[in-house]
Order: C-alpha cells, then sequence, then structure tokens
C-alpha cells in the first residue's frame, strides 16, 4: 500500500474540513455529541485543540496530531469503533501527537480530542477518523493496497452531524473507481464514502460534486444543518430545487433560515433575497437657507434673509434614491453624448464610479417649484448687494430642513442615532457630488420605533454654513442633495441590526433596478451559492435576474458587445417589457461597484456579482437631445420633451450645467464668477433681459443690476461697468423733527422731502438711531414717520432715499434730545386722589391728616387731578389741631438724583415758612421761605442739601406765582470732588451752586411732602405748606436740561 498517498489524501481532506466543520461561513450548528462542527467557546472557557487530524497510518496503528493550546494543563484523548467513545489517553501539556497502536487493519476508528487549562475543559474538538493499512500490491493503482480494499472499512452515514446508520463496505482492488463517481478509491476511503456507490448519503449529489463543486459533506445528507429532517431540504434539494448552498443554513444571511424561508413561511420569503430592513428617506419640509447682512464693526444684524424652498410636484422621476443620482450623473458626463445620439446600447464606462451602498437606506430625491427656486436665487443677489455697502458684510449662514424615515420593509426595528449627509453637485463637474455637511435631526434620545410603513415625523435638521456656501446654495438649490449618514437599527431583543449587516453583506450583493418610470427593485441576492473547485465564485447577473428576481430580460449586440435591451418590470407604476432604444433615446445602464472590476466592453451576461457587491441597473433618457437627462431634467423643473423649455434661446443643459463667466469692469462684490441660468425661466432676475441677452452681454442672469451701479441691466450702457449709468440716486431736500407731544414726550415726528431726477424715488427710509427703522414708500417725496423712544438720549437719525434701480441718496442726519420719563425714574406721585406710585416700582405713600387734604384741578385745569394741602381748612374739613401731608416709603435715593413737581401756593399763606417736599432728618429739602435750619427767603422756592461744609443751597430769584402753577426741578450732580445744585423753574435755570464737597444722602429716610412732620389729625404739623401740589417725581439721575424743559412742556398725567 502506498501510505505516503493515504496519508496526504487524509491531511487534504481534513484540512478543507470534507471530515469535519465547513470552513464557509455558517449560522447553522449539528445537535450537541454529534461529532459535527465544534461549538464556539463560551467566554472564559478554553476553546478546543485546532488542526485535530491523522497525521500518519500503518499497518497496525494510527498517528494523530493536533496545534498546541497556550495554558494548557493536559488534553484528553478519546476513540471509539463500533461502540461509544471511551477514553484512550491523556497525552501531556507539551505532547502534540499520539500514536494509537495495536489496531485492526480495516475497522474504522474514531477519535476525539479536548484540553483541560486552570480555566476548565474546552468542548471537543471535531471528530476525525483513521484506519490502519496494510502494505502490499496496488492493482488499480488507486493508492490502496490490494489488501486494504478488501479488508474495508465502515461508512457512517449522517443526517446534521446526527450518525443515522454505520456499515461496512469494501472495494474493488483491481478497479481504480469501482462506483465510477469520479472520486478514485483512494479519495473515497480517505472520505469514508462508499466506494461502491455514487451517492453515499442519499441526497441528491454525487459523491464527487460535495466534493469537488458543492464543498459539502458526501456522508451528510444535510451538510448545514438545516433540514431540521425534512428531506426537501436536504443537500441534493437545496443545490437543485431551490438553488440555495448546501453548506449555508441561511444562503442570504438575513437571519431567517432556508427552513423557516422555504418550509415555515411556504415561499412568502425567498431563501435567495435578503429579508433586511429597509429605510427611506424623505424631504417633507422643503430647505430654507438663512444668511445676515451684519455691520462690521460690532457683528450686528442690519438684517436677515431667508430663502425659503418648497417642495415640487413627485413624479416618476422623483423615485431615484441618491446613489443612483450620483450615478447617473456620471452617467452623464461620460457617455451623455451618446444617449442624446441615440446609441443603441452602453458598454459599462461608468462601471467604476459606484462605491457599495452598506446599510439598509436609501433616499428619494426631491425637486423645488420654479417659482420658489426663483425666489432663492433673488435672495442670494439681495444678501449680496446689500453687503456691497460700506461697513457691512455676510454671515451666519444656516440650511434647515426637515426629513421623514419610512419603513418600507416588513421588518420592525427601534431606529437611533440618525445622521444626514447633506451634499451638492459640482458645477464644474457634473459628475461630483460635493459634501457640504453632516445633520444630525432631532429623533430624540428614545428613537423611534417602526413598523412595517411605519414613518417618523418631521425630523428637523439644520447645519451652519460658510457665507460663500449659502450663497451658492441659494443660488443653485437645485444641487443639494441629501443621502444617509449613519444610523443604529435595534431589533425587538435590543439587539444592533450591524451584526446582521456584516453577515448579509459578506454573503450577498445588492441589485438596484430603476426603471425611470417610478418603479425601483432593490433586492440583496445570495452570491455563496454556486462554487467551482470548492471555493464560493459568485452568481451570474443573469442568473439573478431570470432565476432569483424572476425578471426575464433580452439584449442586443452594440459595437460588438451585448447589452441590456429589454427588462421586465412587476412593479406597482407598470408591468410588462421596459425597453430601450436610438427612437427615444434612453439605453439600459449597467454600473457596477469598483470591487466588481467590470472591464470594458464586458457582455452583459458574463457580469459577475460577488459577496458585498452592487450593480446598478438604470434605465437613462434624454428625449429631447439636449445632454440633460430626465432625472436632471426633474430636479431642474425643465421638460424632457424640450431642448429649450422656457424658450429664452438657451438649451436647457447649456443653462444648467455650461453657464458662463460675468467678469465686470471695476470691483464689484461677487465677481468675477462662474454663473448659471435658470432653466426653468426665460427671465430669473426680472430685469427684462432674457437669459440667452444676459450672455451675449456677459451679465447675470440672477442679478438685475450687474455692477451694481443702480442702473438695471437692460438700460445701462455699461452693465459691467459700476462708473457708467444712466441712472443717478435720489436726493434727500430737508428733515426736520419735532420732539414731544404733550403726555408723550418720547416721540419724535420727522418730516422732509425726497427728489429723483429720474423719476424713479421707490422710497424712503429714517433709521431713528435706536435700532429702528420706518420705510415710507407711500408718497416719499414727502415723507413723514413717527417714532417712540423707549429711553432718553441724544439720538442720531439718519434718512436715505432708494430708486427702482437700487441706487440709495447720501444720508441727511437730524439729531434728536429725546426724554422717555420713565428713564431712571424712581417714584412718581400723580396725586390725583392718592398717594398711588405710576413708576411700576410699587412705592405707594400714605396721606396724612387727610381732612386737611382734598382733590384739585391741575394745572390744565382736570378736575381731581391735583391735590390741596391745609389751604381750604373749611372745604378740607381741616381743623385747628389736625395738618395735611404725603410720605413716601424709603427712596434710598443716593447722589446724582433729581427732584421734579409742580405747585400753586396759597396767596394768603405764601410767606410763611412751609416745607415743600423733603427728606426726614433735613437733609435735603424744597421749601418756602426757612425750615429746619435751611435758610431761604419768603415768598420763593429754595431747595438745600445738607453736609460737613454746610448747605448746598440756591433759592430762586423770584417770587412763586399764587395764580398759576410753577414747575420746579432740583437736580443734584456730583463731578470728581465738587458737588452742583441746579434749580429750575419751568424749563429754565433758576439758579446754580457748587461746592468742593461730595453732598450724599447718606440715610435710607422717608420723603414729607407738605409738612415737616408728615401731617396728622391730631396735632397742627410743622411748617406747613398751603395750597396745591402735583406730579411728584423722584429720579435716580441727573436730568439734562432737555428733559427738564419737556418735563415742564408734556408732563401731564394721564396722557391726553
Amino acid at each position: 500500500m502506498n501510505k505516503s498517498l493515504l496519508t496526504t489524501l487524509l491531511t487534504a481532506t481534513l484540512s478543507l474540513g470534507l471530515l469535519g466543520s465547513c470552513s464557509s461561513p455558517s449560522s447553522a450548528q449539528p445537535p450537541e455529541g454529534t461529532g459535527g462542527p465544534t461549538k464556539p467557546a463560551q467566554p472564559g472557557t478554553p476553546t478546543a485543540p485546532a488542526n485535530f487530524r491523522v497525521k500518519a497510518a500503518d499497518a497496525s496503528s494510527v498517528t494523530l496530531s493536533w496545534d498546541a493550546v497556550s495554558g494548557a494543563a493536559g488534553y484528553v484523548l478519546e476513540r471509539k469503533a463500533d461502540k461509544d467513545y471511551a477514553a484512550l489517553a491523556t497525552p501531556g501539556a507539551s505532547e502534540t501527537t499520539y500514536t494509537d497502536t495495536g489496531l485492526t487493519p480495516g475497522v474504522t476508528y474514531t477519535y476525539r480530542l479536548k484540553v483541560k487549562t486552570a480555566a476548565g475543559e474546552s468542548d471537543y474538538s471535531a471528530e476525525v477518523r483513521g484506519v490502519a493499512s496494510v502494505a502490499g500490491a496496488d492493482s488499480d493503482g488507486d493508492g490502496i493496497s490490494d489488501a486494504d480494499e478488501q479488508a474495508g472499512y465502515d461508512v457512517s452515514i449522517k443526517e446534521a452531524g446526527t450518525e443515522k446508520k454505520t456499515y461496512h463496505v469494501t472495494s474493488d482492488p483491481f478497479k481504480a473507481d469501482s462506483d465510477g463517481d469520479g472520486l478514485s478509491d483512494g479519495q473515497e476511503r480517505a472520505l469514508f464514502t462508499d466506494p461502491n456507490k455514487k451517492d453515499t448519503d442519499d441526497d441528491g449529489l454525487s459523491d464527487a460534486d460535495e466534493v469537488n463543486i458543492w464543498a459539502s459533506k458526501p456522508n451528510d445528507r444535510d451538510s448545514d444543518g438545516d433540514a431540521q429532517g425534512n428531506p426537501l431540504l436536504f443537500d441534493g434539494s437545496e443545490v437543485n430545487t431551490y438553488g440555495t448552498s448546501p453548506t449555508l443554513a441561511d444562503t442570504d444571511g438575513d437571519k431567517y433560515s432556508d427552513y423557516t424561508e422555504i418550509i415555515d413561511r411556504g415561499g412568502r420569503y425567498n431563501p435567495l433575497i435578503a429579508n433586511t430592513p429597509r429605510l427611506e428617506l424623505s424631504q417633507v419640509t422643503a430647505p430654507s437657507i438663512e444668511l445676515n447682512v451684519v455691520r462690521t464693526s460690532d457683528n450686528s444684524v442690519v438684517k436677515s434673509h431667508t430663502a425659503s424652498l418648497q417642495l415640487g410636484k413627485q413624479d416618476s422621476r422623483s423615485a431615484t434614491d441618491a446613489q443612483t443620482q450620483r450615478v447617473t450623473a456620471d452617467v452623464s458626463a461620460t457617455v451623455g453624448a451618446e444617449i442624446s445620439g441615440g446609441t443603441d446600447g452602453f458598454n459599462a464606462k461608468a462601471s467604476a464610479s459606484l462605491t457599495v451602498s452598506a446599510g439598509y437606506g436609501y433616499e428619494q430625491t426631491a425637486s423645488y417649484t420654479t417659482d420658489s427656486v426663483r425666489s432663492s436665487q433673488q435672495t442670494s443677489e439681495d444678501a449680496l448687494s446689500e453687503s456691497a455697502a460700506q461697513g457691512t458684510t455676510l454671515s451666519g449662514g444656516r440650511l434647515n430642513v426637515g426629513f421623514k424615515v419610512r419603513n418600507t420593509g416588513d421588518i420592525s426595528f427601534n431606529f437611533k442615532d440618525l445622521a444626514v449627509t447633506a451634499l451638492r453637485r459640482d458645477p464644474a463637474n457634473p459628475s461630483s457630488y460635493l459634501v457640504v455637511g453632516n445633520m444630525t435631526p432631532a429623533l430624540g434620545a428614545g428613537g423611534a420605533v417602526l413598523s412595517n410603513g411605519g414613518a417618523t415625523g418631521t425630523l428637523a435638521a439644520s447645519l451652519d454654513l460658510p457665507t460663500d456656501l449659502a450663497l451658492t446654495l441659494m443660488a443653485r438649490p437645485q444641487d443639494l442633495l441629501f443621502e444617509f449618514s449613519s444610523y443604529n437599527l435595534l431589533d425587538d431583543a435590543g439587539r444592533n441590526f450591524e451584526f446582521l449587516k456584516e453577515t448579509t453583506n459578506a454573503q450577498t450583493a445588492l441589485v438596484v433596478i430603476d426603471y425611470g418610470n417610478g418603479d425601483i427593485v432593490r433586492e440583496r441576492v445570495a452570491t455563496n451559492v454556486q462554487r467551482a473547485g470548492g471555493r464560493i465564485v459568485g452568481v451570474k447577473l443573469s442568473k439573478v435576474l431570470k432565476d432569483i428576481l424572476k425578471l426575464p430580460y433580452a439584449t442586443a449586440s452594440a459595437g460588438g458587445v451585448q447589452v441590456l435591451k429589454t427588462l421586465r418590470d412587476n412593479g406597482s407604476t407598470f408591468q410588462g417589457d421596459v425597453t430601450s432604444g436610438a427612437a427615444d433615446h434612453s439605453l439600459w445602464a449597467a454600473v457596477g461597484s469598483n470591487n466588481l472590476n467590470i472591464a470594458p466592453n464586458t457582455n452583459f451576461d458574463d457580469i459577475v456579482l460577488t459577496q458585498n457587491s452592487e450593480i446598478r441597473l438604470v434605465r437613462v433618457q434624454d428625449q429631447d437631445q439636449d445632454r440633460l437627462l430626465s432625472n436632471d431634467e426633474y430636479l431642474y423643473g425643465t421638460s424632457d420633451t424640450n431642448k429649450d423649455s422656457d424658450g429664452d434661446g438657451l438649451s436647457d443643459y447649456d443653462e444648467a450645467k455650461i453657464g458662463w463667466d460675468v467678469v465686470t469692469a471695476g470691483v464689484v462684490k461677487g465677481y468675477p464668477k462662474r454663473v448659471y441660468s435658470n432653466p426653468a425661466l426665460k427671465d430669473a432676475d426680472g430685469d427684462g433681459l432674457s437669459d440667452a441677452q444676459e450672455k451675449a452681454k456677459g451679465t447675470d442672469p440672477l442679478n438685475p443690476d450687474t455692477d451694481r451701479d443702480g442702473d438695471g441691466d437692460a438700460s445701462d450702457p455699461q452693465p459691467l461697468d459700476p462708473g457708467v449709468t444712466s441712472n443717478v440716486a435720489p436726493v434727500i431736500g430737508s428733515a426736520a423733527a419735532l420732539v414731544g407731544i404733550v403726555g408723550t414726550p418720547e416721540r419724535v415726528s420727522l418730516s422732509g422731502t425726497a427728489s429723483d431726477q429720474n423719476n424713479n424715488l421707490t422710497g424712503v427710509t429714517i433709521a431713528w438711531g435706536d435700532g429702528a427703522t420706518s420705510a415710507v414708500t407711500s408718497n416719499p417725496a414727502a415723507f413723514a414717520a413717527t417714532h417712540d423712544y423707549a429711553a432718553s438720549g441724544s439720538y442720531t437719525v439718519s434718512v436715505t432715499g432708494t430708486d427702482s434701480k437700487g441706487l440709495t441718496s447720501p444720508a441727511r442726519t437730524v439729531t434728536v434730545n429725546v426724554t422717555n420719563f420713565k428713564t431712571g425714574l424712581k417714584a412718581f406721585y400723580p396725586m390725583n386722589g392718592d398717594g398711588s406710585d405710576a413708576s411700576g416700582n410699587n412705592l405707594t405713600a400714605s396721606l396724612n391728616g387727610t381732612g386737611c387734604i382734598k382733590p384739585t384741578a391741575d394745572r390744565w385745569n382736570v378736575n381731581a387731578q391735583a391735590l390741596l394741602f391745609n389751604a381750604d381748612s373749611g372745604g378740607a374739613g381741616c381743623g385747628g389741631d389736625a395738618s395735611g401731608g404725603m410720605t413716601t416709603p424709603g427712596l434710598n435715593l443716593k447722589t446724582p438724583f433729581s427732584i421734579s413737581f409742580w405747585v400753586r401756593p396759597s396767596d394768603t399763606n405764601v410767606q410763611n415758612d412751609s416745607w415743600l417736599v423733603g427728606q426726614r432728618g433735613d437733609a435735603a429739602a424744597a421749601y418756602l421761605g426757612s425750615v429746619h435750619g435751611h435758610v431761604g427767603q419768603a415768598g420763593r422756592v429754595s431747595f438745600a442739601i445738607a453736609g460737613s461744609g454746610g448747605d448746598l443751597k440756591v433759592t430762586d430769584a423770584q417770587n412763586v406765582s399764587t395764580s398759576a402753577w410753577t414747575h420746579y426741578v432740583a437736580v443734584v450732580d456730583v463731578t470728581g470732588s465738587a458737588s452742583t445744585l441746579t434749580l429750575y423753574r419751568n424749563g429754565t435755570v433758576a439758579g446754580s451752586a457748587s461746592k468742593p464737597a461730595v453732598y450724599v444722602l447718606a440715610t435710607n429716610n422717608v420723603w414729607y411732602v407738605a409738612d415737616g412732620s408728615e401731617g396728622s389729625n391730631n396735632n397742627s404739623g410743622d411748617s406747613l405748606y398751603y395750597g396745591g401740589f402735583d406730579d411728584l417725581r423722584f429720579y435716580t439721575r441727573a436730568l439734562a436740561p432737555y428733559e427738564i424743559d419737556a418735563l415742564s412742556k408734556f408732563d401731564r398725567f394721564p396722557k391726553p
């Protein structure tokens, strides 16, 4: 016997896994203890010894070997012949071979091995078999001695690794292949198959085919263990009936076994088409693009611009996904001329343009209405024009869009962690798409559970944009494209489908068919069934279409290359054959992923799909022969039956893809640049020039005034030179301001005149100096507008005029000093019958000795809007032991401060020493005559503030009137180390005094009015004031002279 040959056969077949576990991936495991593939080790336990095999055999022994296991403490070797396993030996930790001696020739011995380590014992290795060999003559040259052939060996028939029967066989020593099945008797002995039977396991596949083609087990009728005893899924039936793999329990890798898809689901599922999650991304809220014009000095926003697109009507061309859109862009760039010219076929010129789509998602493209595209383009130009003004620039670009994700498959999942990539077509290279950025839609931390047909709500997403990119997208929104970037899918057990995706992709190829009529086929088909020499060789596209997808097709010869001509469509839009040809300028493009390596001039029938590859069959059409494919016409809103959809004299292709350069004679913001006109609009910028005329002039079809000189392109003698124009800017002839009205001192009324020698004045804009603006478009030649200021101050009002050409006049300015009575107001007592505080600070005062107080008419002769203190004792019910006064809460006034009040003393008591208003403790007071140590002059009003250097005091040089109301304001201010007191009478200065010391109100005392001791019903009071008192105000700041003037003219409560 030739022992060397036998050893070689045993070693070779064992290393191929034919006597043990299959080397191909499989999700099936045979029942425990059957000697099938080794089970995966549990975490923390050692792995079974690898490469356990028969190394050699002779007449009475078999030598076994294995790979050393790190950390081994020893091994356990077991053997069986015709009975159960029994211990044979316990090789030491360092041993990797063992020779079993004393064996009987012709008897089949089965061995298994496990290792012991400190962590425990491993599972047993896959079992191996050996037969002792007898030397001698080999009459038929099959590598086995005549004696060994006559002695024979045992054959065990298995089903999913479980022994079903064992019998003894011999072979013919004078025939090298006793059963004529293509395997020599020596090979059959090495495989332990029956040398007298072509199909040892009766599974419908010959031993030779199982070994040489399918890499299945010739003595196991269910090599992949997926039949569960059902003959319909024995190896032969898998290959011959269903076309599934006999070595993979789940041929298409979708976690549904072949048994589940064929037997349980009764054919509803296809074992050659992976059932995986399917997600569709679409837009439900069209994109909006924001851009701000800001001041360069402080980055404050002058104006915000937003281009809001609107989704166009969906049609058959909108079903194309983002990847197919990219493919057709490449097809258009490489063979667009052939399509337009009517070439009857396609020879895979774009076959290297496609990258593999590894995920489960696809996208639906969208178009935008012509009007919204036009508006977006105009918004881009408006923002650019406004930012050309001195001191302004563009900033704050932002893209906003609303997405929806829909489950279009029949597998439910939890959808989380969505990211979307925004892309735009590169106008300079139409076959290329550039990344705009990644967007994270607001999906929520918990994600969304989507069942069959379920969809998310609107998922808002936004992305910050550089200024130039925002302008580009506004000008060409049709170039936008969105596609899935990443996401996570969890099954009902919380497991991520990512693990399944890797398995599925390793066993399938993605086939996408876009018929161009709205029907799309998108399936992952098994690529791991066909083998050559036991190796997976992929699956021909012809088999995929005809046998798996059941889509008959026809080819034709084009330039000596077999190309796809007709393909069956079984979709919802159309059912029948979809044909391409020169008649309607269409063709079928077969575009494969890079890893398919489809060579130029490859015949269609010869395309082979391999694992994790992708093929797209896309019917593209250019019916009007303008080189703009139909799906691009959809995106641009144009027609595929008219080369010049908008009738402007330029083809749709030239407008969308070619464009022209705009170069101005002088410096004009935004130029030079390449421009593209809108193929759906004859005159996109509405300047009276068609796009063809704009191209002839070299002007911008999206800017009505290319050189921004105020003279539109249609009338401008040199529309590219800002220094030459037929239009002049408007002129503001006059502007005058009226500040304040009674009760509303903060209101400014502005009026003036504007003119334009071209008679195209459209409006006047008034910038009020506080950030507010007013636009006057009705009769701007004699403009008028009003504005209420929120705070006192000095403001510069700027007035400009604009004409219909966009020219703006030089600004005319007016300075206004505005008073808002609320600015710095601490407390305000209108004295309209009570002591309420109208400042909003809730500092209500109390009226004391109310029998000596009564309402009286104010200076506007409005009844009950002022208070009369002590003067009319009879009418007020004031007895001799009572006094009327008012007490405020503590006002916490500090320096500087201002106090404003109106008085009308009684003519009979005006010469008395009278307390008008002052702080308890005599720190500051307004009075008549002299009070509490503060010296003055009878019949005249004084104000004094006490300090270490004596009183800082001013006495009015005039007697106070008893026949009319008089307004007084006392202002105390500190500059450095000097203090100044100014007393105003009726808006003019009555006197002023300064001292080189800081006068402050150190205590937070209350303030008394009309009585130096607050007033009472049971005592006669102190330095009583007799007369009317109105509108008492306390300010925490020094009022300006113009504010005091406003108080004397406009202070009226309530407003008229």
